[in-house]
């Protein structure tokens, strides 16, 4: 287990890394902080709390719309982003949150390969 994390622990600090990204945190859907990697002075649990608002709002509009599977959640604000990523397993979900600054425009590609990763790592 402690080798799961401190490989989950390193492809969270990568991800801010390359992305140039304010902050990740993975939490479960109960809004508990899995991991995280901050380079700002951010309050991890407040965005682990937020992430589970988020994930209760996603598969309420996924049910009531039936719309499918949601891939991100982007709340587009005039200081930054936050990127909402649903990282779904057979038995349990988790949630990747990234805050990125403003000015950067390409985000999706990075999430998407931090998911694929933390997913293989839980093997979910």
């Amino acid at each position: 287990m402690i080798g799961n994390f401190s490989k989950l622990q390193a492809i969270m600090n990568k991800l801010i890394e390359e992305g140039n990204f304010v902050a990740s945190v993975v939490a479960s859907e109960d809004g508990l902080v899995v991991a995280s990697a901050v380079k700002e002075n951010v309050n991890q649990d407040i965005a682990a709390a937020l992430t589970s608002l988020v994930q209760q709002t996603v598969d309420r509009v996924k049910k009531e719309l039936e719309i499918g599977d949601i891939r991100y959640v982007i709340i587009d604000g005039k200081k930054g982003k936050v990127i909402f990523k649903s990282i779904d397993g057979k038995s349990e979900s988790l949630i990747l949150a990234v805050i990125v600054p403003p000015g950067v425009k390409t985000f999706k590609r990075l999430i998407s390969k931090a998911a694929r990763e933390i997913c293989d790592i839980f093997s979910l």
